[in-house]
């Protein structure tokens, strides 16, 4: 059966490259949200570029799963081959709990007190940043 190279591009920083800067070439599935809904990109997956939505980046291989926290982009797939370009991202177990915590915390408490649409909008992006940092944090690698 076909695998999936995978590699993941941020400003920062790029993951998911071997000793080589060859993209990681042994997973099996990416789980992502994109902004119409979760997807599943598996081997010959057709030709695809989308948008991505705050949330969970999922790599399954048989050796367990790899998560991240993304917090927006863009996903390509062609021929096995499944880049992302993502505006930031964390790996599971780099993510700062009590930081990512904190930024819920502020970003309800803005959406709480908030006096004008753009403010409360900036903060439902933060919000929802956060919620996903946590969700990487708590799925971490298996």
């Amino acid at each position: 059966m076909a695998n999936l190279a995978v590699e993941l591009v941020t400003p920062e920083r790029t993951f998911l490259l071997d000793e080589s800067n060859k993209k990681i070439d042994n997973v099996d599935a990416v789980i992502t949200t994109g902004t119409e809904g979760e997807m599943t990109i598996l081997p010959n997956h057709a030709p695809l570029i989308t948008a991505l939505a705050p949330g969970l980046l999922t790599l399954r291989s048989s050796v367990g799963e790899t998560v991240f926290a993304v917090s927006g982009g863009f996903l390509e797939v062609n021929v096995n081959v499944v880049s992302v370009l993502a505006d930031a991202a964390e790996c599971s177990h780099e993510i700062d709990v009590e930081r990512a915590k904190a930024a819920r915390d502020r970003a309800r408490e803005i959406i709480d007190t908030a006096v004008d649409s753009d403010e409360a909008m900036s903060a439902r992006g933060a919000l929802s940043r956060a919620l996903g940092r946590l969700r990487a944090a708590e799925r971490g690698d298996r």
